[in-house]
């Protein structure tokens, strides 16, 4: 029991180096930390953009990682975010993330896919995907009208 919570605190504590502050619209702590950090549980309610426009501009702030969830593409969890995601997150022993292919976002409706996800759905850049509204693998709510393309995997 030792040697599993020694492992799982090591993995806490490496997942969250770097965080110093998670902004969210009301909900329980454990549950925006949970949902916006590891990507597990129901995300919480969106906040306006004005109040990160707000963090953007506060001096104490040297950098902010905007997260938008809730919505999925064929089972799969979407997040939301800027480029600020591809500059500021580090992941394991404070890795940054590499693209296999192609680049962050370049454009409006841009999107960027996991190796696994695009290699399972034979996804490749400049393919384009429909999200869908909810966190079912089934949706009746897609965003036809909004196509997003594929810029790096």
């Amino acid at each position: 029991v030792d040697i599993i919570r020694t492992q799982v605190k090591t993995s806490f504590t490496r997942t969250v180096s770097g965080v110093d502050l998670i902004v969210g619209a009301p909900s329980g702590q454990l549950n925006l930390l949970l949902s916006s950090v590891f990507n597990i549980g129901t995300p919480t309610k969106g906040i306006e953009y004005k109040s990160i426009a707000a963090l953007q501009s506060n001096k104490q702030v040297s950098w902010l990682i905007p997260l938008s969830l809730g919505d999925t593409h064929r089972g799969f969890r979407v997040v939301g975010t800027t480029n600020s995601f591809f500059d500021h997150f580090k992941y394991g022993d404070m890795q940054s993330l590499e693209m296999a292919a192609g680049s962050a976002f370049t454009q409006p409706l841009s999107t960027v896919v996991g190796a696994d996800i695009a290699k399972s759905l034979g996804y490749k850049v400049g393919d384009k995907i429909i999200i869908s509204h909810g966190l079912g693998s089934v949706s009746f709510n897609n965003h036809d009208d909004h196509p997003f393309t594929i810029s790096g995997i």
